[in-house]
């Protein structure tokens, strides 16, 4: 039978491969939660603290060096590999995520500072201030997870609301070509609205990006966006489905619709019923909704607008603006 030290080196190399293979394959889809693409962000954490613990054991001057030599190889080498991984990523047609380095470097020094053997030959008070560092950047590397589980509850408790701004981590549901952020100062209702500096790039605007998907059975999606000019501004409605995100992002197999927004507040209302005939040759489906965006086209000058109490409604058709 063979030591146990061998099996647990095999086990460790089997777990390196399985790491290798889900950096390049695989992952989270455009429909997956924030919740799970920042928990899958954490893997790398994962992986180089495995590779860490594999260089030592096969690199028999390493794991014969003092543990401040060692510190130093895995940490010249996890940046280099992490590089060198975001590189790769990016040829391959993936999005590189520096931010991933961070969390290698972190899973090294997890090994580092509680996994390799000579950290036992470091003074116990310099360890224990090593280790509770490490930790707290391990914490540090988990507020992604916990902000997206806070607001996807909220996003839940709140439907048909899509957003409102009231509860704390809205603004990480919205994307954009435009400065966004949360003010205090105006609201359509309650206490906040969204901030919409739009610039002069040839489409500049927000993006709700996460928000419940599942429209069927609701007549209406409002709005409302308020100009504090007395020079009206055109921004644009797109709505579209999984399936448009999959299948080219093609003009007419998606909602869009231009609104005059003059001064003061103008409420938007939507009929759903239009959303769902708007793509040429099917149905959109109400049950994967995956992206709202409102844009201008153009703009001859910067601009700001609010916008708040993004809702779905139910009721009759009426007359919409």
């Amino acid at each position: 039978m063979p030591p146990a030290s061998t099996l647990k080196q095999k086990g460790l190399l089997l777990v390196a491969v399985i790491c290798v293979v889900f950096l390049f394959v695989g992952g989270p889809d455009l429909v997956d939660s924030r919740s799970f693409k920042h928990t899958w962000d954490l893997g790398h954490i994962a992986a180089f603290a495995v590779w860490a613990l594999l260089l030592i054991g096969n690199w028999p001057w390493l794991a014969a060096a003092s543990f401040g030599q060692q510190a130093v190889v895995v940490l010249l080498c996890c940046f280099a590999v992490g590089g060198s991984v975001e590189v790769v990523q990016g040829l391959c047609g993936r999005y590189p995520a520096w931010g991933d380095m961070g969390r290698n470097a972190v899973g090294c020094l997890l090994a580092l500072f509680f996994l390799f053997p000579k950290r036992a030959f470091v003074n116990r008070r310099r360890r224990r201030i090593f280790q509770a560092a490490t930790l707290g950047l391990l914490l540090i590397t988990l507020i992604p997870v916990a902000r997206a589980l806070v607001d996807e509850w909220a996003a839940r408790r709140d439907f048909p609301v899509l957003a409102d701004f009231e509860t704390p981590f809205e603004r990480d549901r919205w994307s954009g070509h435009t400065g966004l952020t949360i003010d205090h100062t105006l609201a359509h209702s309650g206490r906040a609205s969204l901030r919409m500096d739009l610039n002069t790039d040839k489409y500049s605007g927000p993006a709700l990006r996460y928000f419940p998907g599942n429209w069927l059975g609701w007549a209406w999606i409002s709005f409302s966006v308020f100009n504090p000019d007395t020079e009206p501004v055109r921004l644009t409605c797109k709505i579209h489905d999984h399936r448009h995100d999959v299948s080219g992002y093609r003009y007419h197999d998606r909602f869009n619709r231009s609104y005059l927004i003059q001064e003061g507040w103008n409420r938007i209302r939507v009929p759903l019923k239009d959303v769902e005939d708007a793509p040429s040759g099917r149905k959109m489906d109400l049950k994967q909704i995956t992206g709202f965006h409102l844009f201008a086209v153009s703009l001859p000058a910067p601009r700001t607008l609010y916008l708040d109490t993004l809702t779905l409604e139910s009721g009759s058709m009426g007359a919409s603006r």
